[in-house]
């Protein structure tokens, strides 16, 4: 018993020994309860939400500008002729089959 205070008291006086203890303690605590990792996924899931900002930013700048067009009587006729093939009264259709 005697010896194990003499060496913890001749520990103590050695500055570098408890700095290097306290660094060891430290790096074991983080890595040994998953802090370390936890901190990684954190990050990693911020990257993917901040990118799924910038996705979702994207598409509703498009949405508006969608939704401007569609006040545009001309843009409305003209996607509805695209999407459903329409034509107006008067106008020639020609018909292919295969």
């Amino acid at each position: 018993m005697k010896r194990a205070v003499t060496f913890l008291q001749e520990v103590f006086h050695r500055p570098l020994w408890v700095l290097g203890g306290c660094a060891f303690f430290a790096f074991v605590m983080v890595v040994g309860q998953g802090t370390l990792i936890q901190l990684w996924n954190l990050h990693q899931s911020n990257k993917r939400l901040d990118q799924s900002l910038v996705d979702l930013d994207q598409r509703s700048t498009e949405l508006k500008s969608e939704l401007t067009k569609a006040k545009d009587p001309k843009y409305v006729e003209r996607r509805a002729r695209d999407q459903f093939n329409l034509a107006n009264k008067g106008e020639l259709v020609f018909v292919f089959t295969q």
